[in-house]
């Protein structure tokens, strides 16, 4: 029985290392689409308050548009 525990553990070792790896992979997935997530929130908020500052400015969207370009 001795003789084939070392090729067992070698592929539990194997087996471990892919496991491990796409765990990485699912993180690395999740973190990408929580970033997307958090880019989109940005973004609308930067154009809430844009639309708010021409509001009370009272701007044409050429100026409007002049900001967002800045």
């Amino acid at each position: 029985m001795y003789w084939n525990a070392e090729p067992m553990s070698r592929e539990l070792d194997i087996l471990r290392r892919e496991l491990i790896g796409t765990r990485n992979v699912t993180t690395m997935r999740k973190d990408f689409y929580n970033y997307g997530n958090d880019l989109n929130k940005i973004t609308q908020s930067f154009i809430t308050d844009v639309k708010k500052q021409a509001e009370k400015k009272k701007m044409n969207k050429v100026s409007l548009l002049a900001i967002i370009r800045d």
